[in-house]
């Protein structure tokens, strides 16, 4: 049978639109948007066309968004780059379940003396405000926080973190990578600092994400070079990425409220027939207004997490049991250490992403191998 993915939270197949839009930056406009000949600079001026059209998504300023190769690199570009500039007696505050880019990023700067602090969350990866607002002090100099967390789906009130934020004088970084094009980011209403996108997880083309820089708020680069970028990010712009990922970025973001719809569809109708399944237990959030629309992360007794995904991915399911960049590591997902690390010796996970094509049909297929393979493991 065809296979079934459902692992969109780790990518997404590019628009058909997106790629024919993008095509013609490869094949014959190929000039570098640096040159200042006729040729290069009608590329530079379809950059600034997808950059207006961005910001006009956004509700922001063109100067205050910059392209890069990744969400990624848009990350580190703000966690050193902010510390940099800042200075490193400044702390910078945290979750201990955010993704790699962010952590791993962390764990070097805290090397390098900067005091880093982690707000502590409950097993549905759920804060308390009242304790967030007190670890805010005069030393804390920077917030990072994913908008949904990428493996158990925990979707949080960030009107309110930043709104604390703003209160406490306190920069915001948010990593909108899980987010994007699934809620309305009006960045002139809500009091972000730095926000970091990537476009393979909205049927964008992998290689290329973008930064928000609010206006005035500090920021050093870390690549250094040419001009590029207003000066924080060398190198010869992706421009086929740039102008695929506008592209996407609209076409999903027209769509946002049918395909949330949709995912929302899936995904009450898969939670409501696994929860009849014995042994089936749910990650993340119970209610669904914290949850992100199409993640669905169980676990399973009786199973380990990578043995659990090969099992799937032989009945024709490809899932994931986390983040697929950590794929390389063979250990349990550092989520689920934090929020849930005493079903670690008994459980697989595994992380259901749904997508936009997914059907109903596939739902109960994906519940019929899950019913078939715990029946073999018994």
């Amino acid at each position: 049978m065809k296979p079934i993915y459902v692992d969109h939270g780790a990518t997404t197949p590019l628009l058909k639109e997106a790629l024919e839009e993008g095509m013609p930056y490869l094949e014959t406009n190929f000039a570098n948007p640096s040159s200042l000949h006729p040729f290069g600079i009608e590329v530079r001026k379809r950059i600034n066309i997808e950059r207006e059209n961005l910001a006009k998504s956004l509700k922001v300023s063109p100067k205050e968004l910059y392209f890069t190769s990744g969400a990624t690199e848009a990350i580190n570009l703000v966690l050193q780059g902010v510390s940099k500039c800042v200075g490193h007696d400044k702390e910078i505050l945290t979750t201990k379940i955010e993704h790699k880019a962010t952590l791993n990023t962390l764990h070097t700067l805290e090397k390098e003396d900067v005091v880093v602090r982690y707000i502590p969350v409950d097993a549905e990866g759920l804060f308390d405000f009242d304790i967030f607002e007190e670890m805010l002090t005069p030393k804390v100099g920077l917030v990072s926080l994913m908008w949904a967390n990428n493996e158990i789906g925990t979707l949080y009130d960030m009107e309110k973190i930043a709104s604390i934020c703003q209160k406490k004088n306190v920069l915001l970084h948010v990593d909108a990578v899980c987010v994007a094009t699934k809620i309305d980011m009006d960045l002139s209403k809500i009091p972000i600092d730095y926000l970091s996108i990537s476009a393979h997880k909205f049927y964008g083309p992998k290689g290329i994400g973008l930064l928000f820089v609010r206006d005035n708020a500090p920021i050093c680069p870390l690549i250094f070079g040419g001009s590029h970028e207003n000066h924080l990010r060398a190198g010869t712009e992706n421009v086929f990425g740039i102008v695929a990922l506008s592209k996407a970025f609209s076409i999903m973001s027209e769509k946002r409220k049918e395909v949330i719809n949709h995912l929302n569809e899936l995904t009450t109708a898969f939670r409501e027939e696994l929860s009849q399944i014995d042994g089936v237990y749910f990650n993340g959030p119970k209610a669904l207004s914290n949850q992100l629309p199409g993640l669905v992360s169980v676990r399973i007794k009786g199973f380990q997490s990578i043995a659990l995904g090969f099992e799937l991915a032989r009945h024709g399911i490809y899932a994931s049991s986390g983040s697929a960049c950590n794929s390389d590591v063979i250990e349990e997902s550092h989520v689920i250490q934090v929020v849930n690390r005493d079903c670690l010796e008994d459980f697989g996970v595994v992380r259901f992403t749904f997508g936009k094509d997914n059907t109903k049909e596939e739902v109960n297929r994906i519940v019929h191998v899950i019913k078939e393979i715990i029946e073999e493991n018994n």
